[in-house]
């Protein structure tokens, strides 16, 4: 899983950064991580073999989306069974 991202800091330059995670939580919390820093984001895209999906930018606040995650996937395994 990769995730791309285009910052903007508040001098106003511009920086494409990608990380590879191996899984979403992972992936999420790198692109949370530079929200935390001050960073603004502009863009944010998930890939995943060969889809591609654009993330919106205000779903990231600076804090961890590992415990949010782990609920939904809980509350979709209890719809699920």
């Amino acid at each position: 899983m990769l995730i791309y991202c285009t910052t903007v800091d508040i001098r106003g330059d511009y920086t494409v950064f990608s990380f590879a995670g191996s899984s979403i939580d992972e992936c999420l919390d790198a692109v949370s991580k530079q929200v935390y820093y001050g960073l603004q984001l502009v863009h944010v895209e998930l890939i995943e073999g060969r889809k591609s999906t654009y993330l919106p930018t205000d779903a990231f606040d600076g804090h961890s989306m590992k415990i949010p995650l782990e609920q939904l996937r809980q509350q979709w395994e209890q719809v699920l069974s």
